[in-house]
């Protein structure tokens, strides 16, 4: 595992950024405005497709929309094609989003970046930075090969769905992989993965001390009474993730105040 995440930082270091990114003008407003409460608002695709499965929907949904993303689950990929998208959602700062696919010559990497925050009054916004950059086929293979990995493409599988909202920060950085091949699709949604083992140890503290006693407290089963809550790590997704935005050549925005992160060629 260590010599395929060197592979890739080495072939990345050895390509900066492949081409200069195509630099487009903003795109039209969609028209997508979030409700006042924003938690009950679920916006599909422009083709009225779901972006993430059952149960998975947010108002996350919105940004994707304002980026005029397509949903990714619902498209239909070849034997052998991998795609995927990263969405960076800093708390207060502006959503990025980077979609990989690839073509004859070599693998894509789509940026488009908001001018909205990510705060529960504001709109979304419209796209205020959009470009791509060409990723070499050797490097494209690298990406590929460890984005179908486990601990990449679903790094909580050991934890029972019914945990998750523990793990969910008021604020941060929250980071949503997603992963698609011919034999299926995969939605990941990590809070402060950089904070990870800090928020991993908070939930532990709470599950043991409060959750364990009464689980009907939560709305959970008496069987959790016996759940052994699994060690997790979320150490590859995370570089795996990052390893995708040094290739875009972009950074995560931090705060609205800070100068707008660009691209190398800019």
């Amino acid at each position: 595992m260590k010599n395929i995440f060197c592979f890739v930082l080495m072939l990345v270091a050895q390509s900066p950024a492949a081409e200069e990114p195509t630099h487009q003008a903003p795109v039209a407003d969609t028209g997508i405005v979030v409700d006042k409460n924003p938690k009950d608002e679920v916006v599909p695709d422009a083709e009225g497709k779901s972006y993430f499965p059952k149960g998975r929907e947010s108002y996350y949904t919105a940004y994707y929309r304002a980026a005029n993303l397509p949903s990714l689950q619902s498209l239909r990929l070849n034997k052998g094609e991998v795609r995927f998208r990263v969405a960076f959602l800093p708390s207060f700062s502006n959503p990025l989003f980077l979609s990989y696919s690839r073509d004859k010559t070599g693998g894509l990497i789509s940026v488009a970046r908001l001018s909205g925050r990510c705060v529960l009054e504001d709109q979304p916004g419209t796209v205020e930075l959009q470009g791509a950059v060409r990723i070499k086929p050797e490097n494209a293979d690298a990406f590929e090969k460890i984005a179908v990995l486990p601990e990449v493409r679903d790094p909580l599988k050991a934890l029972d769905p019914r945990l998750l909202p523990l793990f969910n920060g008021l604020d941060g950085q929250r980071w949503i992989l997603e992963v698609l091949t011919s034999e299926g699709y995969t939605m990941v949604d990590i809070q402060s993965p950089e904070s990870f083992k800090y928020i991993e140890g908070e939930v532990r503290k709470h599950f043991e001390n409060e959750i364990r006693k009464d689980p009907q407290r939560y709305e959970l089963p008496e069987s959790f009474k016996k759940y052994g809550l699994p060690d997790l790590d979320v150490s590859v997704f995370a570089t795996f993730c990052s390893d995708v935005l040094k290739a875009a050549d972009v950074s995560i925005p931090i705060k609205k105040g800070d100068e707008r992160p660009t691209y190398r060629a800019e």
